[in-house]
């Protein structure tokens, strides 16, 4: 028998917490659900949800030494370089306009998938890179919770 992934959780050490939770917020639509001082690190864990998914930001007691490295996906280095979210597809457009305002950089510019769906990629202000699919909700498919 496999494990059958129930939630997904991604975290992201951030520098700015004030800055990212606008951009997430603002910018995206996640909802604050909750922060938590965090001893095995000395930091802050802010948590944020949108339709099942969560983001956790984690800011260090002190400043991190590194930052991601540039060029994401397209970057020399491994580990997670992007990741993707899905939007109502009437909605993409929106998205960018408002990100963009929030400290965004576009990657890949706003184009058709050739089968009914938009995408692009943008960098957020602390240079992760992410995937905005435009879709309508047909196209995602639900995760199922059944045991």
């Amino acid at each position: 028998m496999s494990a059958q992934p129930r939630d997904l959780d991604m975290g992201i050490v951030v520098r700015d917490l004030e800055t990212m939770t606008r951009f997430y917020t603002e910018g995206l639509g996640f909802e604050h659900v909750s922060d938590r001082p965090t001893a095995a690190v000395s930091g802050l864990l802010r948590r944020f949800e949108c339709e099942g998914a969560y983001v956790k930001f984690l800011q260090l007691g002190k400043e991190p030494n590194l930052s991601s490295p540039p060029g994401g996906a397209r970057g020399d280095c491994s580990g997670l370089r992007w990741f993707s979210l899905t939007v109502d597809i009437d909605e993409i457009e929106q998205v960018w306009e408002r990100c963009k305002a929030l400290g965004a950089t576009e990657v890949t510019p706003l184009q058709d998938t050739g089968d009914g769906r938009r995408y692009m990629v943008i960098e957020d202000p602390e240079r992760n890179w992410f995937e905005v699919l435009g879709a309508d909700r047909s196209w995602v498919r639900p995760v199922s919770r059944d045991s």
